[in-house]
């Protein structure tokens, strides 16, 4: 099967440079989601059941930090380097020292 050149790895990775990962925890807005989504993702995965879930594309660990403090045993995959060592400083800040991250492309999973 042959790729589309519009999710080749190089360009995925080129678009998040450290100026666009330092503003990405703005732009989404934290708290903000958090009341908008009103606990959705957590009654959700609860509701089936589930105890342990995959964070594709998790950028800055907002549902994997989130999902971990409500007791999911949570790993975080990212393609994007950048990505994952804010997510890691997000999990630190949360007081969340062993959090899983894994440096990932979504789109080879």
């Amino acid at each position: 099967m042959q790729r589309d050149p519009k999710f080749s790895s190089k360009l995925f990775l080129e678009q998040y440079t450290p100026a666009f990962v330092g503003r990405w925890d703005e732009l989404i807005n934290w708290d903000g989601r958090r009341r908008s989504e009103n606990g959705f993702f957590e009654r959700t995965l609860s509701e089936i059941g589930a105890h342990k879930v995959l964070d594709i594309a998790c950028g800055t660990g907002y549902h994997t930090i989130n999902l971990s403090l409500s007791g999911f045993d949570v790993t975080g995959a990212d393609g994007s380097a950048s990505m994952l060592l804010r997510a890691k400083e997000n999990a630190r800040q949360k007081g969340l020292k062993n959090m899983r991250f894994e440096e990932a492309e979504w789109t080879t999973l």
